[in-house]
């Protein structure tokens, strides 16, 4: 309780945020709802002159989603004078998000022609060279706080892109961004410090409340483009197996709260993915377009918890431009 360091960290996460009394991001959400507001109103008329279709919004929203949250584990940097010790899991989970993001980027990239190196003049050369050098210093500083995470970071990054880009096949966008998604929730509450989403791991409940809602949408939206509705499981069956699913899911809301803990988050989400699955699996049919609803949701969220109203912004524009749903009655099946 009085070792020195935890002393020093715990000094720094105060100096850092006030994330233990008052939830930041969630005032910040608040003083983007007018930005919101624009995107609901006038969103049909920005996308009309980006180019942007209906048809395509899924896909172009879900690669912006990918670029941006690359940016932002890359560009913010985190609370390193907070990360616990440097054995802690977070950087490898960080290196992991960079390559999934990269391996996305470089898969839907491919089609674009990278600068010719031979062939090219000194003077071109020197600024390919440099530019390369400037990004990957860029990437290799959001793991400085050992040597070994900075090798490991840029390592991630060019891996990912070679990997996409030469990979043959072009990964789903909307799966790939419930992966990174999920990953960054589950990060977050890793170590939320150094997300300066609070205080050494003492969260609010509205911090626990946000983390829960995105992971049980990503597990929603998973189960209703992933198993297909059949009809077929027996009604007395169904209905057993559902309250003991419900029972489940409750309890290990309940130990989250009172624990904080990964393993025990991560078994809440295993447990609402298999309830929204035998849902589903027991429906005739699954309301039209209810998932792209939930999508657009889960950008909101994200963008709140990351305070990047862009994301939210977007999560506004696929809302707008889903097919009509009544998501409360449509998506009561899956409780």
């Amino acid at each position: 309780m009085f070792d020195e360091s935890l002393v020093v960290q715990s000094a720094v996460s105060a100096f850092n945020n006030a994330a233990l009394v008052a939830p930041t991001f969630f005032w910040l959400g608040l003083l983007a709802a007018p930005l919101m507001a624009l995107a609901y109103f006038y969103g049909k008329d920005f996308m009309k002159r980006i180019g942007w279709r209906d048809a395509d919004l899924e896909k172009n929203t879900g690669i912006l989603t990918v670029a941006v949250t690359l940016l932002w584990i890359v560009a913010f940097g985190g609370n390193y004078g907070v990360l616990r010790d440097a054995t802690s899991a977070l950087p490898f989970g960080m290196a992991a998000v960079v390559f999934v993001c990269m391996f996305v980027m470089g898969a839907v990239s491919r089609s674009v022609r990278l600068p010719a190196w031979r062939g090219a003049s000194w003077h071109r050369r020197g600024m390919l060279a440099a530019a390369v050098a400037a990004v990957l210093f860029f990437v290799g500083a959001s793991g400085m706080h050992t040597w070994w995470g900075v090798l490991m970071q840029v390592a991630a990054f060019v891996c990912g892109g070679i990997a996409g880009r030469y990979s043959g096949r072009t990964p789903r966008i909307i799966p790939a961004g419930l992966i990174i998604i999920g990953a960054v929730d589950v990060l977050m509450l890793m170590q939320p410090e150094f997300f300066r989403f609070g205080q050494l791991g003492a969260l609010t409940v509205v911090h626990m409340a946000a983390l829960l809602a995105i992971g049980g949408l990503v597990a929603a939206v998973a189960a209703l483009r992933n198993v297909a509705p059949r009809g077929r499981i027996h009604r007395s069956a169904y209905v057993k197996l559902k309250w003991m699913a419900r029972f489940l899911a409750a309890l290990g809301v309940i130990l989250f709260v009172l624990t904080e803990s990964v393993p025990v988050f991560l078994g809440t989400l295993a447990v609402l993915f298999g309830m929204f699955a035998l849902s589903v699996r027991h429906a005739e049919k699954i309301p039209h377009g209810l998932d792209v609803k939930l999508w657009a949701l889960i950008l909101m969220l994200f963008g709140l918890i990351t305070t990047l109203p862009l994301l939210s912004a977007l999560g506004v524009l696929v809302w707008i431009s889903a097919p009509s749903c009544d998501v409360y009655s449509g998506s009561k099946f899956l409780l």
